[in-house]
């Protein structure tokens, strides 16, 4: 009989709290300070609870009085419940934070994601919009130049671009063929004035023989 209370009380007297040692840890090693700060209060009733419902246990075993001490260990037994949900309440509640301030976090990020992605593309959007506007600009010049051309029949007009990249060998091309056109158009108005100068000196010359036949007549 003293053999199996006292192998009864070995086995109360073995640490039943450390389960719950090991939960806490590996809760708090997962978490944050602040969660570890959160749970400290409800551990240490925990633990307080359980062990004073070990103590009565090992009373209890070692007791041959159990009537006496059962009340005190009922009791007891019904405040370590009583503790083991207000830890339980109390870890779920900071897990629950937990979750929360992480969720919270996530959506920080994305939204830092998406506000730097759309400062990007409105930045690959100026880019695009100020090459295109360097392009278009010289060739609308261009179109303009070669308008008023066509309209007023002006080879002087000249397009201006200051810059020597494709656009700008375009625009010296058409100037040059404009100059050469000018330079066309004056060697064919020289021509012309020189052909009318040759009809005119030349019916000049035609009609001097027959002004001095006449007055050869007249004086005879």
């Amino acid at each position: 009989m003293r053999s199996s209370v006292t192998t009864t009380s070995a086995r109360c007297a073995q640490p039943r709290s450390a389960p719950f040692e090991s939960d806490y840890a590996e809760a708090l090693a997962a978490g944050s300070a602040e969660l570890g700060v959160a749970l400290q209060p409800t551990r240490q009733r925990l633990l307080a609870a359980v062990e004073a419902l070990r103590a009565s246990a090992r009373r209890l075993a070692i007791d041959q009085d159990g009537s006496r001490r059962g009340a005190d260990h009922d009791r007891l037994a019904l405040a370590s419940w009583r503790q083991l949900d207000a830890a339980w309440t109390a870890a779920g509640s900071a897990l629950g934070g937990l979750l929360q301030q992480r969720i919270d976090d996530l959506f920080q990020r994305m939204w830092l994601h998406l506000g730097t992605a759309a400062a990007l593309l409105l930045l690959l959007l100026s880019v695009v919009y100020f090459v295109a506007r360097q392009i278009a600009l010289p060739i609308r010049r261009l179109a303009d130049v070669a308008d008023h051309v066509r309209r007023s029949g002006d080879y002087t007009l000249r397009a201006k671009w200051p810059s020597s990249d494709e656009i700008g060998r375009l625009i010296n091309a058409f100037n040059d063929m404009l100059e050469q056109l000018d330079r066309s158009r004056r060697l064919e108005q020289e021509l012309a004035a020189q052909a009318r100068a040759a009809r005119s000196a030349a019916a000049a010359a035609g009609c001097r023989p027959d002004s001095a036949a006449g007055d050869g007549d007249a004086t005879a």
